[in-house]
């Protein structure tokens, strides 16, 4: 049940609607401006009814919380629409 939680999830950031599980991430390039070098920093993108994500998360067979996806990932998991955002 997770993958079809996870497609549902990618149907709807696809269609810049937010997502339900919290399984998508989007990246942002940034230079460092030491090195020069380009790396993506990752985010999550929206979350739907963010308070109640964990429930849902559980109910579709996940074994971990948004939190520990997030930290597994070394993403920050932040409650927060980036400006771009268009609902």
């Amino acid at each position: 049940m997770p993958l079809v939680a996870m497609m549902e999830d990618r149907a709807l950031v696809n269609e810049q609607k937010e997502q339900i599980y919290g399984t998508q991430l989007w990246g942002d390039p940034v230079k460092d401006s030491v090195t020069g070098v380009v790396k993506p920093v990752w985010y999550f993108d929206p979350i739907g009814n963010p308070e109640n994500v964990n429930k849902r998360r559980r109910e579709a067979g996940f074994k971990t919380t948004v939190e520990e996806y997030a930290k597994e990932m070394g993403v920050p998991y932040v409650v927060k629409r980036p400006k771009w955002w268009m609902p």
